[in-house]
């Protein structure tokens, strides 16, 4: 459990540095800050998102054991 929270976060961290990278922002100024944060809570939400949409489709998926395909 500890490997994949320690995962997590790197993760979460990394994206911080892409957005600051890929917008040419400053996090010293407040707009930025404003900015990032916005961007990064809209990244949160997509993911969160996407996390449902594919939990959702698992959940919808046949699972039980058929044995229907057996040559017996």
């Amino acid at each position: 459990m500890g490997k994949l929270l320690f995962v997590i976060i790197i993760v979460l961290i990394l994206v911080g540095f892409f957005i600051v990278k890929i917008n040419s922002l400053d996090l010293k100024d407040s707009e930025d800050q404003k900015e990032f944060a916005s961007l990064y809570g809209n990244w949160l939400f997509k993911v969160a998102q996407n996390i449902k949409t594919i939990t959702g489709e698992a959940i919808q998926q046949d699972w039980s054991i058929n044995d229907t395909n057996s040559t017996s």
